[in-house]
């Protein structure tokens, strides 16, 4: 079971399902697979500049320091481990840039079930308690102070 954040325009109506974003909240492994691609075709724009000079900074530490080609590719896998990782907080902040707002978190088993999920939430009507007013009874003269039945008192 899985958490997906649901994401919808600000332009739409909240309940409407006109494009919503499920994002898996989890280790990515297609970003581990394809990097920079994945970063592209999710539109993030600022996190693929950044993944280009951290790239760029990495072969060019790997040339002045002298490090072994086989160095240099660990390094570079320990930071598609770290995208692997952070992909969906990259993803939620993109979507926020864009002016998304999080409006749901919904448990399913892929992200057809969270979807599931979320519209059944939405259709329900909203619970609203209201107090049920109790009736108060006076105390009988020379009755119990404690809200017990009032004892009543022959003179």
């Amino acid at each position: 079971m899985r958490f997906y954040t649901v994401h919808s325009p600000q332009a739409s109506a909240p309940n409407s399902g006109d494009g919503l974003v499920f994002v898996s909240d989890g280790f990515s492994w297609a970003a581990v697979a394809f990097g920079p691609l994945w970063l592209f075709y999710h539109r993030l724009w600022l996190a693929l500049a950044g993944w280009v000079a951290i790239a760029g900074l990495l072969v060019t530490a790997t040339l002045v320091l002298g490090l072994t080609p086989t160095a240099g590719f660990f390094i570079y896998y320990l930071l598609l481990l770290l995208l692997g990782w952070e992909a969906p907080s990259l993803r939620r902040f993109g979507l926020a840039r864009r002016g998304y707002a999080m409006i749901d978190v919904a448990a399913g088993g892929n992200a057809d079930e969270a979807a599931l999920v979320h519209f059944s939430r939405q259709q329900k009507p909203p619970v609203t308690l209201q107090p049920r007013a109790q009736p108060r009874t006076p105390l009988a003269s020379g009755g119990s102070s404690a809200g017990l039945s009032p004892v009543e008192t022959n003179p």
